[in-house]
């Protein structure tokens, strides 16, 4: 399997345990590719299709790719690929899922060199929105900032997006080294939001 000419990737790993009805991971980067230089496909796809191997015989997984192409007349303009991983393991498995989707992550973004440029605050909250209402059923215009943080260091955002009486997204931006198109999120449940707050005053 092949993606043969791609402008830009967007590869899309997501965890969930297999009791919870939804994620609460996703692992998001978004490889462009430069003009005249070529994605190693083989070594993207191979990564993926051989992470399924290391969370056990009890995970259930899917994965994904597809494409889209754009032009003019008969010419190919654009060309862009989505890739999804999709993994539901048992609780007690959670967190070395987590870890086995981190090292996958970081192994896809060194594949392509992406351009850098940093992330202004209001790119940042509109990509941390979008990347949300890309992997879990919500409505981009819906998720209200709650909190956020800027790091300087790698000029990263940390942002905090919640829908009312749902749920909150913590989202890492420009993670680990700072990519732009690298993107963390956790998702929590309300009940956990409260705990993690505390209720003793």
């Amino acid at each position: 399997m092949a993606l043969a000419r791609v402008d830009e990737v967007l590869v899309v790993a997501t965890l969930r345990r297999i009791h919870d009805p939804e994620a609460s991971e996703a692992f998001v980067v978004t490889v462009e590719v430069p003009p005249g230089e070529r994605l190693d496909e083989e070594g993207l796809l191979g990564e993926l299709g051989d992470a399924p191997s290391a969370f056990g015989p009890q995970a259930l997984w899917s994965l994904e790719v597809s494409r889209a192409h754009a032009g003019t007349g008969t010419q190919v303009t654009e060309s862009r690929a989505e890739v999804r991983l999709d993994v539901v393991v048992p609780t007690s498995q959670a967190a070395a899922g987590v870890e086995v989707l981190e090292s996958l992550w970081r192994r896809v973004r060194s594949l392509a060199s992406t351009s850098r440029h940093g992330l202004d605050r209001e790119t940042a909250i509109g990509r941390a929105r979008e990347v949300v209402a890309l992997v879990w059923d919500v409505r981009a215009d819906r998720l209200q900032v709650s909190d956020e943080e800027h790091h300087p260091e790698r000029d990263g955002w940390s942002i905090g997006l919640v829908v009312r009486g749902r749920a909150r997204f913590e989202v890492e931006l420009a993670t680990p080294d700072g990519d732009p198109g690298a993107v963390r999120v956790s998702r929590r449940e309300p009940a956990e939001v409260a705990d993690s707050v505390g209720q003793s005053g």
